[in-house]
């Protein structure tokens, strides 16, 4: 008798377990997907203002190194910021409006090329006070953008995606 209605509960019992299994991993990785997307959104924000800060400092490099097809100060984009101190707070807030998808690892290195710019403002405040130390400038802006493509290829390995 027992075993007449095990026999009749069994596939039942199946096929809810299997539907309950295909329901638990659907919604992981429909989680997963959402987090994703969300993460690149934060990546993407953050990754524009990192761009637009390199380019400042390639401009900055221009300025004093001269040449005929280098970027200056004057052919940024009229959206970009025109000064460091500018970009730290730009940057600052991007980051904190993205915290959340912001790993550790990642973090440290944002609040290190913050904390460069932070040494690029007293630089150029210190230029500004002193022209002669203008010849000197490159190296701070080259610092910069060494912090801008570290942080780039930190946010880059933490989306985990495919080279």
């Amino acid at each position: 008798m027992i075993a007449k209605i095990y026999g009749y509960l069994a596939p039942f019992i199946a096929a809810c377990v299997a539907s309950w299994i295909t329901y638990y991993f659907t919604l992981r990785q429909k989680k997963h997907e959402l987090l994703l997307q969300e993460k690149l959104h934060a990546f993407k924000a953050i990754q524009a203002y990192l761009v637009s800060l390199r380019r400042y400092c390639e401009a900055g490099i221009a300025e004093v190194e001269g040449g005929d097809f280098n970027p200056t100060f004057e052919s940024l984009p009229e959206n970009d910021p025109k000064s460091a101190l500018i970009h730290s707070t730009a940057l600052q807030n991007v980051i904190d409006s993205n915290l959340i998808f912001i790993s550790h690892s990642a973090r440290k290195a944002l609040n290190e090329l913050i904390q460069q710019v932070y040494m690029l403002c007293s630089m150029e405040l210190a230029i500004s006070s002193d022209p002669e130390l203008k010849s000197s400038s490159p190296s701070g802006y080259s610092a910069t953008i060494r912090e801008v493509e570290n942080c780039i290829n930190i946010l880059y390995s933490e989306l985990k995606l495919p080279n």
